[in-house]
């Protein structure tokens, strides 16, 4: 067995403790971070921003491809597990060193952005892991800001979309900063048309800061205007205007992100955010449907309408990454509705978020996406590759924490699952009941039985599995008698020829381990369903 030790320096032997050399400071770079920790695929997509970030995704898998050849020399077969998408160093093949209180890579550096960020972080992690607790004291929050829907200022108020979606955009951008935190657009879209000032608007948001403004489109033309607020002072302290084509539109959000960060004092990483964020010019026709569709799902996801503007913008651009994403997500909840063939299903899901990871493998929301897709038909392995990178690229996003939540929760990992949907709520200061069935899941899954009730209690109205899945957590708090009413309530509304069994099916699929498994066979069992 080999032995690795990456603390206070890097040493590799083997088995006898021959020092094995590796001549490349990518190669030590990469056995850390597969170490951090062991058994754990890493996606190549990861990998690659994380050892080449200043390189074009084609050189950087050329070199990553080198870099495994070379390795794959260097070690034993079994250390290293490489398929076509991840990399893992399994503990089987490899002794890892303790910390024992020496820095992570001491003297090491790479000299990659991306590199040096982990590798900063990963030590500070493993210094605060190996200190006593502390009393606990209130953290200092990092500055928020909150952007509220832009004002259509055309003179069709059917452009309304496009203005909301400018705006959702420019919150996807500012939430690659790292450290600012950025309302979604579920709390603060909610003051759309309000006569509020922007101080009441942050002050009932608990925001730090308001970003707002307007849009006017004339044919291929669009101007935009945006101001930030400072709610506590209510000043102005920063403002711009951009006349553009709309070919444009990307670069201008990614500037307004750009000069909002510049002035929050104190709080810009644009070395991460540049490196983050290789946009292209989009389609115009494709982009005006996809922020059409994007609109509707803002306000009811799952909207049949929005699956409809998908496949025109896929029509007008058969590289929307964005697109095939969100139709990948939408088409993978079809494996829960009555009578529906997996297979069929499965597959077509499968195409969809292939050809999404195609267009962009880097862009965070689409990684989500397709992560939650592969969750939903059961393919486990490429659901947590792409929460891994998802997480990797921007764990800000609003959509990243609630989705990552929910495939966390699934992949048996309850506290991670956690962890994210607490920094999301942190998101949706206004929370409305369209996030209660993730929190429920989430909830069920780390056995906080009574939180998953509530949380599902909150709709209006609930699903035919939904019944179901309310029943089991009744029947693991012990409120028997609630359980069998919805156990009956599933049994009522389930239409004729489909049964309980037809749907566990698609619940056992979707659990990856048998603890999350055993949690809701027995919460079924408990409410009265024969499995």
């Amino acid at each position: 067995m080999l032995k690795l030790n990456i603390f206070g320096g890097f040493s590799l032997s083997d088995g006898d403790g021959t020092p094995i050399v590796l001549k490349s400071r990518k190669a030590m770079g990469l056995l850390a971070f597969l170490a951090l920790p062991p058994d754990t695929p890493r996606s190549r997509e990861v990998i690659m921003a994380l050892l080449w970030s200043d390189r074009s995704e084609a050189q950087a898998r050329g070199s990553l491809r080198q870099l495994l050849s070379a390795l794959r020399k260097e070690l034993d077969e079994d250390v290293l597990e490489i398929d076509n998408h991840a990399v893992t160093l399994k503990s089987s093949g490899i002794d890892i060193a303790k910390p024992d209180g020496n820095t992570l890579l001491a003297g090491f550096s790479l000299k990659d952005e991306a590199f040096e960020e982990w590798l900063r972080d990963e030590r500070l992690r493993l210094t605060d892991a190996s200190t006593p607790a502390a009393p606990q004291v209130e953290e200092l929050d990092d500055p928020t800001v909150a952007v509220l829907p832009f004002t259509n200022m055309s003179n069709d108020p059917e452009q309304d979309f496009f203005s909301d979606g400018i705006a959702q955009d420019i919150i996807t951008e500012i939430s690659r900063f790292r450290d600012l935190y950025v309302i979604a657009p579920r709390s603060s879209f909610q003051f759309k048309g309000t006569t509020m000032s922007a101080e009441e608007i942050g002050k009932e948001l608990e925001a730090d800061y308001i970003l707002e403004g307007s849009v006017r489109r004339a044919g291929n033309r669009v101007r935009i205007t945006a101001q930030l607020i400072d709610v506590e002072e209510d000043t102005q302290v920063w403002g711009a205007r951009y006349d553009r084509d709309l070919e444009d539109v990307f670069a201008i959000q990614e500037e307004v992100a750009r000069e909002v960060a510049t002035a929050v004092p104190g709080k810009i990483d644009l070395l991460t955010h540049a490196w983050m964020n290789e946009q292209k010019n989009p389609n115009p026709t494709a982009y005006e449907y996809l922020l059409k569709a994007e609109n509707l799902l803002l306000q009811e996801y799952g909207a049949q309408d929005a699956m409809a503007y998908l496949q025109k913008a896929i029509e007008a651009d058969d590289t929307a990454a964005r697109a095939y994403a969100n139709l990948a997500s939408l088409y993978s909840y079809r494996v829960f509705e009555p009578f529906t063939p997996f297979e069929e299903s499965r597959d077509q899901v499968r195409e969809l978020a292939e050809k999404a990871l195609r267009c962009d493998s880097n862009d965070p929301v689409v990684l989500i996406l397709v992560c939650n897709a592969y969750l939903n038909i059961g393919d486990h392995a490429m659901s947590q590759r792409c929460l891994d990178s998802a997480l990797r690229l921007n764990p800000h996003h609003y959509s990243v924490l609630l989705f990552g939540a929910h495939a966390s929760a699934w992949l048996g990992h309850p506290q991670n699952a956690q962890d994210l949907l607490e920094r999301y709520f942190r998101h949706i200061p206004k929370t409305n009941h369209s996030d209660g069935e993730i929190a429920f899941e989430v909830y069920f899954m780390a056995e906080r039985f009574e939180d998953a009730i509530s949380a599902l209690s909150q709709w209006s109205e609930l699903s035919l599995g939904n019944y179901a899945d309310m029943a089991a957590a009744l029947g693991q708090a012990g409120r028997v008698e609630e359980a069998h009413k919805m156990k009956a309530r599933f049994e009522e509304e389930a239409p004729d020829g489909y049964g309980f069994a037809d749907y566990y099916v698609t619940m056992d699929r979707v659990a990856q381990n048998e603890r999350e498994k055993s949690l809701w066979h027995e919460g079924y069992q408990k409410a009265g369903f024969e499995i």
